[in-house]
């Protein structure tokens, strides 16, 4: 997965890319503002705001935007 699949938050600036491949089982958390996710095979865009999470369910490139400023985290598959 790009070698993102930690603990750590991710901060991102409105409007900035995350690029997410390999990730299938991994669960995104929004931790603070709003982040748009879309994922192949999915046919619903979501959008996460604090405390929201989705797990991915799909191979393929995920694509994560920050519509306003905001910090997620990416927790490995269990």
């Amino acid at each position: 997965m790009d070698n993102l699949l930690h603990w750590d938050r991710i901060a991102l600036a409105s409007g900035a890319l995350l690029r997410l491949r390999d990730a299938v089982g991994s669960r995104v958390v929004c931790v603070r503002g709003q982040v748009w996710l879309t994922e192949p095979g999915d046919p619903v865009d979501h959008f996460l705001h604090p405390a929201d999470d989705h797990r991915i369910a799909h191979a393929g490139l995920v694509i994560i935007e920050a519509t306003e400023s905001a910090e997620l985290m990416v927790l490995p598959a269990p």
